[in-house]
């Protein structure tokens, strides 16, 4: 798997169509308002480069390493940091590039799996693996900005996925790791939005809430339901990373 990720980040651009795009370009459009494009760059962490860029720190820092390893991550954070964006708040990055929504010069929203919060994760994750300052430094400005205008930009559930509970797993990492206790403040200001949320005469406490569904649901599961919610705020309440390391499945560490 690193080999081929490895690959994929040193592979020259490939055609789309007319134009020179990223290897890592997938061919299908992510919404369906933009079907019949010529397909997109995810910079989602769940969905697009941020992922395996973590997933190469992580190998990196558990001393699991393939040839051209830290090429590969420096190329990857190059990708992205051509493509990262600027407002008051600090760096952010669009969903995607290539289907139309690339051209929303907006911050839309930075949650775990799109976003500044996520990304943002990822890149300081390659800067403290493999040593690079000015990853770290673009990394904790791309946080705290998403901390900062969580809830402007369509923040409408609490689940770990596209909610306040992936922020918060986020924000409590970052305060382990940098002992810098604005993250300490954000995480403490999640938890406390999220248990002031839970309704106890819902079947699991929260309802889940998606632009695109009809309806919000009851969901017990652990990325868009109470399970994930549970485990974040009790990696909260403890002050501690999770004992069995459960958000290693989010890439967060």
């Amino acid at each position: 798997m690193l080999d081929l990720l490895v690959r994929l980040a040193l592979t020259g651009d490939a055609t789309a169509g007319d134009r020179r795009v990223p290897a890592w370009w997938v061919r299908h459009d992510p919404a369906a308002e933009h079907a019949g494009t010529a397909g997109h760059l995810n910079l989602g962490l769940a969905h697009g480069v941020p992922g395996p860029l973590a997933l190469l720190a992580l190998a990196w820092r558990a001393g699991v390493r393939v040839d051209r390893h830290a090429e590969a991550a420096a190329a990857m954070a190059a990708l992205l940091t051509d493509l990262r964006r600027e407002d008051a708040a600090g760096p952010y990055w669009p969903n995607w590039t290539g289907s139309g929504a690339d051209e929303r010069l907006r911050r839309v929203r930075d949650v775990w799996c799109y976003g500044a919060a996520g990304l943002g994760r990822a890149l300081y994750l390659a800067g403290t693996a493999f040593g690079e300052k000015d990853w770290t430094d673009t990394a904790e400005a791309a946080v705290r900005g998403a901390f900062a205008t969580a809830g402007e930009h369509s923040v409408r559930d609490y689940a770990l996925c596209h909610g306040w509970a992936g922020l918060l797993q986020i924000a409590c990492r970052m305060a382990h790791d940098t002992g810098d206790p604005a993250y300490a403040v954000a995480a403490d200001g999640f938890a406390d939005r999220i248990r002031a949320g839970h309704d106890p005469g819902l079947p699991f406490g929260y309802r889940y809430a998606h632009a695109a569904a009809a309806r919000d649901t009851d969901r017990p599961g652990l990325l868009e339901g109470a399970a994930g919610i549970a485990l974040a705020l009790h990696c909260h309440a403890t002050g501690a990373p999770p004992a069995t390391g459960w958000d290693a499945a989010l890439l967060l560490d």
